[in-house]
């Protein structure tokens, strides 16, 4: 439907909560597509994921993390990398590797 930046940083918090307050109204599916999967991407699709499926309903919320390459934080060990994969599988977040992003409509 539209996007939301994250930066600035106040933007964000004041998009997101304006989406929260309308999902309140109007409880809906809602489909988040995230850019990145570096240590910004996954916090935030977490926390969307966390924010907005109490207000629509379990299974309501679908949210799929856009990572440029093979693997999620490829800068950490591999025990920090799996225990983030783990969590991100167990709250239903996507993640698809190899996706670049050339525009958003």
């Amino acid at each position: 439907k539209y996007t939301i930046p994250t930066r600035p940083i106040a933007d964000l918090v004041r998009k997101m909560e304006l989406e929260c307050q309308e999902l309140e109204r109007n409880p809906r599916p809602v489909d988040v597509v995230v850019i990145g999967g570096g240590a910004a991407g996954t916090e935030l699709s977490m926390s969307v994921k966390g924010r907005f499926s109490p207000l629509v309903g379990k299974g309501k919320v679908r949210v799929t993390v856009l990572d440029s390459g093979d693997k999620l934080l490829p800068g950490e060990t591999d025990a920090n990398r799996n225990a983030l994969i783990k969590t991100l599988e167990e709250r239903g977040i996507e993640v698809r590797h190899g996706c670049t992003v050339e525009e958003v409509k």
